[in-house]
Parts: structure tokens; sequence; C-alpha cells
């Protein structure tokens, strides 16, 4: 799992130089795919001030949803998406466009 310091220290740095917006995209909080794609989580952007600009359904993403969940990558991945078995495959797919004024 990526650590926040890095991201923490991005936004300090921005404020501390005049920045008065950061951008950033993220995916849903479901660990299995955030191991997979490497990319933060919409719930970690909201929680240092950043807001959804704007959504869509990624189909690379969403195809590696379908991926997990169907046990092409281990079963033990699979298993981990059961927790979320009532989020579609485009929810689960979705990249978030995301601000966070300075």
């Amino acid at each position: 799992m990526i650590t926040y310091r890095p991201l923490d220290g991005a936004v300090a740095w921005a404020r501390g130089h005049g920045w008065l917006e950061l951008r950033a995209r993220a995916v849903q909080p479901i660990p299995p795919l955030l191991d997979w794609c490497g990319q933060l989580s919409r719930a970690a952007l909201e929680r240092r001030g950043f807001t959804v600009q704007a959504s869509e359904v990624d189909p690379a993403l969403r195809d590696g949803v379908v991926s997990q969940r169907s046990g092409q990558h281990s079963a033990e991945v699979a298993a981990r998406w059961a927790e979320y078995a009532a989020m579609s495959d485009d929810e689960a797919g979705t990249v978030f466009s995301m601000a966070c004024a300075l």
C-alpha cells in the first residue's frame, strides 16, 4: 500500500510555495484495487481537503476490476472482493478527478 507521507508533503510544499490548487486522480477505497493500480483512494484525498470535480468509468480500470473479481489474479484476491459484492463493476472502475484549493 502507498504511504501518505509523500502526498502530505506535497500538499504542505504547495501551500508553502503559494500554489492555488492541487489536482489528482483517485479510485474507490477498495484495498485489492488500490494494491493493484497504485493510485490513491478518493477517501484518502477527501481527508486531505480534495473534492471530486468529475468522475468517469475508466475502461482499463474496469477490466482490472472484472479480472480481479473473477479470480484471474488469484483466489485470494477474488475473496478480498467479497466485501464489495454490492458495488457494480462500473462503480468500482470509476476514476475521480479531484482538486484541493490551497
